[in-house]
């Protein structure tokens, strides 16, 4: 295995932010108490902390609250369900899913901090920002793969190739050994301990391992800038793959750093349950464990191939042997941008919608964020969504077996549009239904398209946007655009462009008089407008 991995020549870092929401508000309580606005008690790093949510039974609705506000919950205000539990409140035994009160009975002292609140339900800006900033660190460290909120994939090769030819050996063993090495008192059969792996001559060292000894080197340092700059501890796993990465970083949390010995491998998966890797849970995972009567990624990787292409087909069978046998070729693919952007909530028991009134009025809510996301997103990126999808769970649901089923229209910018359009989803979907209930609700924009100034196409920027704001949600293609009238011109804002684009804008709905045109075939000014340099 260790050969095969070698002719790859890469090493991956995931990297997870530790109790990522309870450090964010730690970080937000320090803030507020440097300002004099509260007392310094919950900011101590040693004051165990928790997040919980908000809650749906509130008499009169759900309150605002935003992250600039006093969120820590006093007693009998408390008992809300956890969903961050500090390193500090887990060694009192506290865990997810208990009750406020719960977390106090266990860790008196412990600070409860309320999510967030907006338009009725959690705003998770404050924990998206602060994702954000740690992946710009991070990024640094060569390219990165978001892979949430609050974890990330990193392709640090040729970062290390650069550090192994840059940088002394003694240099990166010095922060590189801080490191756990999970794995090493089996490596070569000589029992070396963690200590006496990293210790070894560098003659000793196969070229895999030290590529992973700069990776952790580089880790090292990006760790310490996130703490350094931002305040925040990361855990992370080094290896050769992101699969392999990703299932080393937990294993010392918190705020440490862990590389997989690769003769370690096999040690490693033999154990794990089958679900632990991705793409081997859920279904096709159970399939698997039935259809083969095994537990483990070790029996998985004992099987004959010849069984697994009975059990799921040639294709998938090669596969599953390769992911058992801890093999990985799946690139680090740099996500800046997200593919698209959602919001939703879900509607538990007697919170449940079973009317178009109610729908009306949490679409109007979604669908307000949304906006507000994508009018974040523009000035970020430079590009607005054409796609607007709304995604409904019911018990009702007949299309699909997970009660889940999607609806899809043109997306028409604007907060009262959009909620305009998704209700008229919503409604063909409850049409001819005699009842129906909603237990959850998203709405997202995708299909993203850049708004580079495209110099020749003024004309039908100013035709489309005045068509989208009065096109009615509809699910069929968009037609075919067709000849400018002057109806559709905004003339304050025709106004305010050079006069050579007025008279191009105006030729083209034949606005000019005839004999300004003649027969001279004029240069494209709207071109030549934005082609210039200003």
């Amino acid at each position: 295995m260790t050969t095969r991995a070698i002719a790859t020549h890469r090493v991956v870092a995931h990297l997870d932010l530790d109790a990522f929401y309870c450090q964010v508000e730690r970080r937000d309580l320090r803030a507020k108490t440097a300002a004099g606005r509260r007392d310094g008690r919950a900011s101590a790093e040693d004051v165990p902390l928790v997040v919980v949510q908000y809650n749906p039974f509130e008499r009169g609705g759900v309150r605002a609250l935003a992250p600039d506000d006093d969120r820590e919950l006093r007693d009998g205000f408390e008992n809300h369900s956890l969903i961050a539990v500090s390193y500090e409140a887990r060694a009192r035994g506290v865990k997810r899913n208990m009750r406020g009160r719960e977390a106090r009975a266990l860790a008196p002292a412990c600070a409860v901090v309320q999510v967030p609140t907006r338009r009725s339900k959690a705003d998770l800006t404050l924990y998206r920002e602060a994702g954000r900033e740690v992946a710009a660190v991070l990024a640094r460290g060569g390219t990165i793969e978001r892979a949430s909120i609050d974890e990330a994939y990193l392709d640090l090769t040729e970062s290390a190739k650069k550090v192994l030819e840059e940088t002394a050996w003694a240099t990166i063993l010095e922060k590189a050994r801080t490191s756990h090495a999970a794995g090493a008192s089996a490596v070569s059969g000589k029992g070396y301990a963690s200590v006496a792996w990293w210790n070894r001559d560098e003659s000793e060292w196969r070229e895999e391992e030290k590529l992973l000894a700069a990776g952790a080197y580089i880790c090292f340092n990006l760790r310490k800038a996130c703490v350094d700059e931002l305040g925040y501890t990361l855990s992370a796993g080094i290896a050769l793959n992101k699969m392999l990465a990703k299932l080393t970083s937990g294993m010392n949390k918190p705020a440490s750093q862990t590389v997989l010995c690769p003769d370690h491998t096999s040690t490693l998966l033999d154990e794990l349950p089958i679900d632990r890797i991705r793409g081997l849970g859920a279904k096709f995972g159970r399939e698997l464990a039935d259809g083969l009567n095994v537990k483990t990624i070790g029996e998985l990787a004992r099987t004959p191939l010849r069984k697994l292409e009975e059990v799921c087909g040639e294709e998938k069978a090669q596969w599953v042997r390769k992911v058992s046998l801890g093999l990985d070729d799946d690139p680090v693919k740099a996500r800046e941008m997200p593919k698209s952007i959602g919001t939703g909530k879900t509607f538990r028991g007697a919170l449940a919608i079973r009317s178009i009134a109610s729908a009306k009025h949490w679409l109007a809510e979604l669908t307000a964020e949304l906006n507000d996301r994508c009018e974040a997103d523009e000035e970020e990126w430079n590009r607005v969504p054409k796609l607007l999808t709304l995604g409904l769970s019911s018990p009702d649901e007949r299309e699909t077996s997970s009660g889940h089923c999607s609806r899809r229209c043109p997306l028409r910018p604007g907060a009262d549009e959009m909620a305009q359009d998704a209700l008229t989803l919503l409604s063909k979907w409850a049409s001819g239904r005699e009842r129906w209930s909603i237990t959850g609700m998203s709405v997202s924009a995708s299909n993203f398209v850049s708004l580079e100034k495209d110099s020749g196409d003024v004309v039908e920027m100013f035709k489309n946007a005045t068509k989208a704001a009065k096109a009615p949600a509809s699910v069929s293609a968009t037609p075919a655009a067709s000849p400018i009238k002057a109806d559709q011109i905004d003339k304050n804002v025709l106004a305010e462009l050079p006069e050579a684009i007025q008279r191009e804008i105006r030729a083209s709905m034949g606005l000019l008089d005839k004999s300004t045109g003649g027969g001279v075939k004029r240069k494209n000014e709207i071109t030549n407008y934005f082609s210039k340099k200003r």
